[in-house]
């Protein structure tokens, strides 16, 4: 069965009951439809729960992704709602296969986090499609209502849909979602933002003798930069020390290319020809994170 990533908007607090059992419906149909066998996503009160509690009905393997500690998340995403919510959410976390958050830092505020959320869950979600040879769908409860903040639904939306991946979206009704608050900052508060993280260091480097280190720089480290300079997607920050190579970079694409960029230019090194060490110097190379 096909895997499923699933978000929606957040319901007012004081929804009439008729309206939710005709959201519910319409969720079901669409699942039946869809037929996910494994799903991806949180758990807010309104569309996050009401599609898990009908993905957990169907059997499906639900994967749980909060986007800060689980006590923030409560505090933010269901209690101003009632109680009603919370204990559906802990009834849901019970029957999840797998509970995981995208941070574990205290929330500061910052839409960001939910952003992150969103793709990280995306992600696992697409994963769990290719290790099991099918295909990986999106389930959205959205209003239409597009929006350019840094995260939420339309967001999502957008995402996804830029994937290429199938998408279905169940119109949700403007009368139940929550109102939004905007929150005013200060003109020299600097938000967080979204980046792809690359830390990488040359195995063997600390074993090597004085007399080496001239011909590393030269003929390891310089092509690897001159790869990196080279790219279309530059990034936004560089730091090196030593055989430490720091990148950060706006996107994640971009951070992968320059990996495999920085992996070929060593490929072409003749490391005996120059004195070096003849191992694959990229062993501990790796991407932490966006």
């Amino acid at each position: 069965p096909p895997t499923l990533f699933y978000c929606g908007h957040m319901l007012r607090a004081d929804p009439e009951p008729a309206e939710i059992r005709e959201l519910e419906t319409r969720i079901s149909k669409e699942i039946d439809k869809i037929g996910a066998g494994f799903a991806c996503g949180a758990l807010a009160a309104g569309s996050d729960i009401m599609i898990a509690e009908v993905l957990l009905k169907r059997r499906a393997e639900l994967h749980v992704v909060l986007p800060m500690r689980e006590e923030d998340f409560i505090e933010k995403s269901l209690m101003l709602f009632g109680d009603t919510w919370l204990k559906r959410f802990h009834a849901c976390r019970v029957r999840a296969s797998l509970f995981r958050m995208a941070t574990f830092e205290k929330y500061l505020g910052e839409e960001n986090v939910f952003a992150f959320c969103a793709e990280f869950a995306m992600g696992l979600a697409i994963r769990q499609a290719e290790m099991l040879r099918t295909r990986a769908e999106h389930l959205a409860l959205w209003d239409g209502v597009d929006s350019q903040a840094p995260g939420g639904t339309a967001v999502d939306v957008r995402r996804w849909k830029s994937s290429g991946r199938r998408q279905t979206v169940v119109d949700f009704p403007k009368s139940l979602r929550k109102k939004q608050t905007v929150v005013d900052k200060a003109k020299d508060d600097i938000s967080r933002t979204l980046k792809a993280m690359i830390f990488a260091d040359i195995r063997g480097f600390s074993k090597l003798e004085e007399t080496q280190v001239r011909a590393f720089v030269s003929e390891v480290m310089r092509p690897i930069a001159e790869r990196i300079k080279s790219l279309a997607g530059q990034p936004v920050q560089t730091a090196t020390w030593g055989d430490g190579i720091h990148l950060v970079f706006d996107h994640v694409e971009d951070a992968a290319e320059a990996s495999l960029q920085a992996i070929a230019a060593c490929e072409r090194i003749d490391f005996a020809a120059h004195g070096l060490p003849e191992h694959p110097p990229f062993a501990s190379a790796r991407i932490l994170g966006r």
